[in-house]
């Protein structure tokens, strides 16, 4: 399966499931069809082609290294999408080869990615053996030989990565990828991240999984799937017309003891 088949494949994949659970199906509609991706994004796919073995970067990217607010730095970028590639300035070039070479100095994390069989951007369609919604995954890299499932994140900070999984579902996504590599015959001992910086001194580090959280991530993985079941069932796409603001349980304890003074 080409890359263009899996994006038009109409499976439902991770990225949509959790803007379904963090917004609802309306937004993960909007999101699916008109979103455009931000520069760190971008960022973040130059460094995946760069990063994960044979996936051709030096044939989609191309140096500009020249200010885009002069003529010859316009007619640069322009002759190289010419070439169908992207443009990168050379602020963007430098940091995705140091963090290339960030992630290939250290041996583990070579090791992972180049080491024994492995599959990359490896998409598979699969159907939840629970709810029977037939779902996609791209798996950015899997070593086959440790069985070990590996996702690739970019991060403006490792130190506060841990607070973002669960912000930002990857317990969802990394439980649903899973599920995907074992309903494929791959067999998933571990599951990882593999989480770099993208600025000075661009350092890297793999975020084990425990189980605990990926049965978490499965549980919201079915929160996800019955918000969008009700959803379509009842043609209320959208957010609920009310909501509730509720103290959070530090502040209620905190004022646990004292009355109003109103009343």
């Amino acid at each position: 399966m080409t890359e263009q088949e899996y994006r038009a494949h109409p499976a439902l994949n991770a990225s949509y499931l959790k803007n379904v659970l963090a917004h609802s199906v309306k937004y993960a509609d909007w999101a699916a069809r008109e979103f455009q991706p931000t520069p760190a994004m971008q960022l973040g796919t130059a460094v995946h082609s760069r990063v994960l073995p044979n996936q051709g970067f030096f044939d989609q990217y191309a140096l500009c290294d020249v200010a885009r607010n002069t003529k010859a730095g316009k007619d640069l970028a322009a002759s190289i999408e010419e070439e169908g590639k992207i443009a990168l300035t050379g602020a963007q070039w430098n940091t995705v080869e140091s963090i290339n070479e960030s992630i290939k100095r250290n041996p583990e994390m070579n090791s992972l990615l180049n080491d024994g069989e492995c599959l990359t951007e490896h998409p598979i369609i699969f159907t939840h053996p629970e709810t029977g919604h037939q779902m996609k995954s791209l798996l950015d890299h899997v070593n086959v030989t440790r069985g070990f499932l590996l996702d690739l994140k970019t991060t403006s900070n490792l130190i506060g990565y841990a607070k973002d999984f669960w912000s930002r579902y990857v317990d969802l996504q990394l439980a649903q990828y899973r599920m995907a590599a074992r309903s494929a015959g791959i067999e998933i001992k571990e599951t990882g991240i593999l989480a770099v910086e993208t600025s000075p001194p661009f350092e890297a580090q793999i975020f084990i999984i425990e189980e605990d959280a990926l049965r978490i991530g499965e549980i919201r993985l079915k929160e996800a799937l019955a918000k969008y079941d009700l959803a379509l069932a009842t043609n209320q796409r959208g957010l609920d017309t009310f909501n509730v603001i509720e103290a959070p349980a530090w502040l209620a304890a905190k004022y646990a003891a004292e009355e109003s003074p109103f009343k």
